[in-house]
């Protein structure tokens, strides 16, 4: 029985080495393909800028190098590039906040896209960013801003981070430099 097997083996090797080959071409191909759709969501922060806000006469608002009795508003905005690093899957961005950290301790901000939309020659547009859809190997340019009034100092004296959900809806947390 063993001399038959043996024999089969000897007589078909060429073609049992065709489809083992081909078995693996095929397990291989499928791997390298699910690699190439995995990508993610890259976000390069540029820039984070913020101002102490104060009121001015005539009702508006003046900038302040620190925080004094005075203070009404810290504005933040951060400078982001965005990119998709998938070959072929769409990747989005959901839930965008800006989220200070402070002893565990955390206040939830929701984050405005301050992108300029041309409406008329006197007017833009800013909205909340709700959800960011990427095509593959996309990169996008945001400039994000929120506005503060409360806790002014508490949250300039926090550690700041930027947080969305990923396609999977797992949360990203990415870490905001505020130092000018």
């Amino acid at each position: 029985m063993l001399q038959t097997i043996t024999k089969l083996i000897e007589d078909n090797f060429s073609a049992l080495i065709g489809v083992v080959g081909t078995l693996l071409g095929v397990v291989l191909g499928a791997l390298l393909n699910r690699i190439a759709r995995l990508g993610k969501i890259k976000v390069f922060v540029n820039e984070v800028d913020y101002s102490f806000l104060k009121r001015n006469s005539s009702g508006g608002f003046k900038s302040m190098n620190s925080i004094t009795n005075e203070t009404e508003k810290l504005a933040i905005r951060v400078k982001l590039d965005i990119f998709n690093s998938s070959e072929y899957s769409r990747k989005i961005m959901r839930g965008i906040k800006f989220r200070p950290f402070e002893n565990g301790k955390e206040l939830v901000i929701k984050m405005y896209n301050n992108e300029v939309n041309d409406i008329t020659n006197f007017a833009t547009q800013t909205g909340k960013l709700r959800v960011l859809n990427l095509n593959p190997k996309e990169i996008k340019s945001f400039i994000l801003s929120v506005s503060l009034d409360k806790d002014i100092e508490r949250i300039y004296n926090s550690k700041w981070f930027l947080t969305y959900k990923n396609t999977s809806n797992k949360e990203v947390k990415i870490k905001l430099d505020k130092s000018k």
